[in-house]
């Protein structure tokens, strides 16, 4: 049996990294490279990088992007923080009376998936930017710690629920809510932490990830009752999370060094995302015109901003 270091998932977070080297996201997706580059990465070519976080805090994360360039994701500052930026502008969202709220994926419409609650307990629900509202989703039985991750222009949302905490989570259980009801799955040759649904498109293809038996994390793409798994060429790891319209689906991996990168997975071709300077990145949002979002590492592996990034024309 091989010894790796592990990508612990549970969920994009509050931070285990404060208590252990692990970087997991407080409700979204789960992160934990091991060691980082020896040296920083020089970037993708391809592509356009701008990275941005919040002034005093611990962490920035961003998650979600809607055309044009309004983007998801959160901050840690003595609990989690939703935020939404758009043109240099930083808006807070919380939900009323918690400690934690954080925000996945946006539609169109300005429809944000997210959750919210204590440290032991995840609601998912969704946040209407325009009115300001939110709309609880109903809780899973038995699993506690309920994650929303991406949402599509139906409205129709997708997530995971699991036991543990916000921080690491076990037993996940991939869920699609449309709205009335949720449909539950697991990937096959899911096990161990089981299966996150990450995002899901206008079509209702649902990408995410799944841990095997041996402990390796495998990306997919569901296409109704079809699973197609998505493993990045050498890696150990693999973890798909966003997919847009033109299923061209984004994610990170973990190479034979053990180092983390994001990718793009389009047209059938892989490219590596690494934000330049970054020992590590992970790519966890892709809209329609193919704009990434996410976050990098510095060299003790912690989340130390968030990105966007474009094709270079």
């Amino acid at each position: 049996m091989r010894l790796r270091y592990r990508v612990t998932v549970f969920v994009v977070s509050a931070f285990a990294a404060l208590l252990s080297p692990v970087v997991s996201r407080a409700a979204h997706p789960p992160i934990l490279p091991g060691p980082t580059a020896q040296t920083a990465h020089s970037g993708t070519k391809e592509y356009q990088f701008t990275t941005f976080d919040v002034p005093g805090a611990v962490y920035t994360w961003a998650y979600g992007i809607k055309t044009p360039g309004l983007v998801t994701g959160g901050y840690y500052v003595d609990g989690w923080h939703g935020a939404l930026w758009q043109n240099g502008s930083l808006t807070t969202v919380v939900y009323p009376g918690v400690r934690h709220t954080l925000l996945g994926g946006v539609n169109p419409s300005g429809l944000v998936v997210g959750n919210y609650g204590p440290f032991l307990t995840q609601h998912a629900a969704i946040y209407d930017i325009g009115t300001g509202t939110w709309t609880t989703l109903p809780d899973v039985p038995n699993l506690p710690i309920n994650i929303g991750n991406g949402i599509n222009a139906q409205g129709i949302a997708v997530g995971s629920a699991g036991m543990g905490n916000l921080y690491v989570q076990s037993n996940n259980v991939a869920w699609i809510w449309d709205g009335t009801t949720y449909s539950f799955f697991t990937a096959p040759g899911s096990a161990l932490s089981g299966t996150a649904a990450g995002g899901i498109n206008a079509p209702g293809q649902v990408s995410g990830y799944f841990q095997d038996a041996n402990g390796a994390f495998h990306g997919f793409v569901k296409s109704g009752s079809t699973f197609t798994q998505i493993d990045v060429p050498g890696a150990t790891d693999t973890l798909a999370y966003a997919i847009n319209n033109r299923t061209d689906v984004a994610g990170w991996y973990v190479d034979q060094q053990f180092e983390t990168h994001g990718f793009v997975l389009s047209g059938g071709k892989f490219t590596t995302i690494d934000v330049p300077g970054s020992f590590g990145t992970v790519v966890t949002g892709i809209n329609e015109n193919g704009e990434l979002v996410g976050y990098w590492l510095d060299a003790n592996g912690a989340p130390s901003g968030a990105f966007t990034a474009s094709r270079q024309p």
